[in-house]
């Protein structure tokens, strides 16, 4: 049986999922350790601790000394701080989420954005922090920053677990580390997690949905002017905005307005489960303008559903699925075709799809994700 300790950041829902995950593998014997700003009580082998208690010496000999595996779920400053002081023999697993080295590789952050969001954000974030301060802190004090860490960390690391095979690629190559290996690995499933709740036989609807969230990297302003080129009819576009930037958020409710007219529905109020659910049901297209792997828990739920995915050309998580040979359309073809793209997809296409799906997120095979790592 493998030992092995769990550093993962405070994010309820995916700390629930990795113990579900891992406590049910008769082959491991887990700790997890859940780092927060604010503690809360310990239980069984769930501890929580602050971000600097992870660095102190007593902790890494009586807590993380002795496992076989210690997994990062997201590697920020404090995790690769704490790499760098592990002297013993232990395999190190980065189960990168993607933000994690998205927001901190400085040559990856630098083109996530398009020409206009980019110019948004500039206007609608404080000019002088973001652009004089954090840049000259970075030189005169790197050590206050992720990237400073992770790229000492990345040589002690073996294995990196991503969300998708082509964010091992890009930290392999921008990280400049050929020796890590690669594990496949899932934040859930899709019984258990992604499709709870949601009659997959429901045919969706004819509304689309654009972006995750109020942030930056869904390149909005691009994606609502190209919807409002075309003849939208009846079509409702959903925008989440419930969470993530609120400037941005009070600016594209504005934009959305005035460039979508009555097309235009955003959501601006978080949403029980079940009443979210509805809401992919109502959309039979998904425009998700990122440059980086983002949104990928509503990219599946929709594809499973039967809805037409479009993409950014320079997103990986399309060259990821094009490769698995699954039905997803860049943006650049409703530019081209404008309304004539958004045709639903055949029924043999979808059954494709899901099928691609089932093959890489299905509860057994995510169980298997997790049985790999146990033999290690």
């Amino acid at each position: 049986m493998k030992k092995i300790i769990h550093i993962i950041p405070n994010d309820k829902k995916f700390v629930n999922i990795i113990i579900r995950l891992f406590e049910n593998n008769k082959n491991t014997d887990n700790t997890f350790i859940v780092v927060s700003k604010i503690l809360q009580k310990n239980s069984n082998n769930i501890f929580y601790k602050k971000h600097k208690e992870l660095i102190n010496k007593e902790f890494i000999d009586d807590t993380i000394k002795g496992n076989d595996i210690i997994i990062f779920h997201s590697l920020l400053a404090s995790g690769a701080k704490l790499i760098s002081k592990i002297d013993f023999k232990i395999k190190i697993i980065w189960a990168s989420w993607g933000g994690d080295f998205y927001h901190h590789h400085p040559m990856l952050k630098a083109n996530i954005l398009e020409p206009k969001t980019k110019a948004l954000e500039q206007r609608l974030e404080p000019f002088f922090k973001e652009k004089i301060i954090r840049p000259l802190l970075k030189v005169i004090y790197p050590q206050r920053f992720s990237y400073y860490w992770q790229k000492k960390a990345i040589k002690k690391i073996t294995y990196i677990a991503p969300v998708i095979y082509d964010d091992y690629e890009l930290i392999k190559k921008y990280y400049k580390a050929p020796h890590l290996k690669y594990l496949d690995f899932s934040v859930g499933n899709l019984e258990d997690d992604l499709l709870t709740g949601i009659n997959i036989n429901a045919k969706v609807g004819n509304n689309i949905l654009l972006g995750n969230s109020s942030s930056f990297t869904n390149n909005h302003i691009e994606a609502i002017n190209i919807l409002s080129k075309i003849e939208l009819k009846n079509k409702k576009v959903i925008i989440p905005l419930s969470y993530g930037n609120k400037k941005l958020k009070k600016y594209l409710i504005k934009y959305g307005t005035e460039n979508l007219k009555s097309n235009f529905n955003p959501l601006t109020d978080f949403l029980a489960p079940n009443e979210y659910h509805k809401l992919l049901m109502s959309c039979g297209f998904v425009i998700m303008n990122h440059k980086r792997q983002q949104g990928m828990g509503n990219i599946v739920i929709a594809m499973y559903l039967g809805a037409k995915i479009f993409l950014n050309n320079q997103n990986p998580v399309y060259t990821y699925f094009k490769r698995l040979g699954a039905y997803v359309f860049l943006i650049d073809e409703i530019i081209e075709k404008k309304e004539k793209a958004l045709v639903a997809l055949t029924q043999e296409q979808i059954n494709k799809n899901r099928e691609i799906l089932d093959k890489t997120l299905s509860r057994k095979v995510v169980n298997g994700y997790v049985q790999k790592i146990a033999e290690l």
